[in-house]
């Protein structure tokens, strides 16, 4: 069995370009909601069990914030969810409400 990445298919490809359409994707307001109320990174980056294994690393995630263009082969929906999920760290909600994200 291969694991070598396939491109699109036209199907897939058309289907992109429909949900573009149908999304404003012009709309940035959503990336600076994500942002209020942030406070702090999660510490040194990943979360570990008491013998140092990974419960979770943050930083697998860092692939969809730095790119701005989805691959063909991602719903460009899926893409941009996957950019406001991967800043995450410990936010103030409201007042005495905080949540962790990204975890």
């Amino acid at each position: 069995m291969s694991i070598d990445r396939k491109g699109a298919t036209d199907y897939t490809r058309d289907a992109h370009v429909h949900s573009v359409r149908c999304l404003d994707f012009e709309d940035k307001a959503s990336f600076e909601e994500a942002k209020r109320g942030f406070i702090a990174p999660v510490p040194e980056g990943q979360v570990l069990k008491e013998d140092g294994d990974f419960v979770f690393d943050p930083h697998k995630l860092a692939f969809a914030s730095g790119e701005p263009e989805e691959p063909e082969t991602v719903n460009p929906s899926l893409w941009r969810q996957a950019r406001l999920y991967a800043d995450g760290g410990l936010f103030e909600v409201c007042d005495r409400i905080y949540q962790v994200r990204n975890l």
